[in-house]
């Protein structure tokens, strides 16, 4: 906007008679310098909008996990490896089978399992219940088709007296995948009585830590929901069938040598891969929750 003189001639109709008349009107430059910072400013929210990020976007996580993240990290960080160390005693100094290795981390995963129903039941309350039961329903299907598979596969070339007695299917389709684990857990007890002692009670004992650490006081699944949360064991077991196999070629590459050294590379290989999980999955809901506390655009803050 721009002012400027005008000078009307006194012979001109009208009412204001001869003399200067000042008139505002619009102009396609600025004369002055105080005009051309009063259009920056007015310039200046649109160029805010425009390098803010468009919605739905998160901006990436930070690279490190904040100090008082990892402080509280570390006990479950010590007790995993604890627990996991078990199993390397067992191989190194009293002669653990690849049958009694792979069962007890078979094991494991119905403690992760167990864990996770509680997360559900601790975040989303009696809304969970369904979810919960087809958890329960679908993951220990899954749980003894993977137990199966690891006893098919630590009895080859066992003789008969050694192999798995195999199961009925007798019970009620419901009932199927737990009636399955109980015939498991059954032949693990007759088998190898010694891993429902105190290498399971360390895994137990270490994902306890874990999930009251990070879950029930850590708030690390505010926000999310029962359905959300069901899906995060099935990661885990991905990864450990992966490793099964890896440390299979491994027992059948030793060439009926000492299984030892392939089995401790297994349990080598396994720490590694629950150390890399543990922190990936932590450092990413902490994220998670940070950005929905901070009210960034696409996301909601937890209740």
């Amino acid at each position: 906007m721009t002012r400027f003189l005008e000078t009307v001639p006194s012979g001109a109709s009208g009412s204001l008679g001869g003399g200067p008349v000042c008139i505002t009107t619009a102009h396609a430059e600025r004369d002055s310098p105080l005009d051309a910072a009063r259009g920056d400013a007015d310039t200046m929210p649109s160029m805010l909008r425009a390098s803010a990020p468009p919605p739905g976007r998160r901006p990436p996580p930070p690279a490190q996990p904040p100090r008082d993240w990892a402080e509280r990290d570390r006990l479950p960080l010590r007790a995993l490896v604890i627990a996991n160390l078990i199993p390397l005693a067992g191989v190194l100094f009293f002669d653990w089978s690849a049958r009694n290795l792979l069962l007890l981390y078979w094991l494991e995963n119905l403690v992760v399992g167990g864990y996770t129903l509680l997360r559900m039941l601790h975040a989303g309350g009696l809304k969970a219940l369904f979810p919960a039961a087809f958890f329960s329903f679908h993951y220990s299907f899954f749980c003894a088709g993977h137990g199966m598979f690891i006893l098919a596969l630590a009895t080859q070339g066992a003789d008969a007296a050694d192999a798995p007695a195999g199961f009925d299917d007798d019970a009620w389709g419901p009932l199927l995948p737990f009636h399955m684990l109980a015939g498991l857990i059954a032949e693990i007890t007759r088998d190898a009585p010694g891993l429902l002692t105190l290498p399971l009670l360390a895994f137990v004992v270490s994902h306890g830590i874990s999930t009251v650490v990070h879950h029930f006081t850590g708030g690390e699944d505010a926000g999310r929901d029962a359905d959300d949360i069901m899906f995060d064991p099935y990661k885990r077991i991905v990864a450990l069938h992966l490793a099964i196999l890896f440390g299979a070629f491994l027992v059948i590459g030793s060439g009926g040598g000492s299984l030892a050294p392939a089995l401790a590379i297994l349990v080598a290989l396994k720490i590694a891969i629950d150390l890399h999980q543990h922190r990936s999955a932590h450092r990413a809901r902490q994220a998670a929750r940070r950005d929905g506390e901070d009210g960034l655009p696409g996301e909601e803050p937890s209740p």
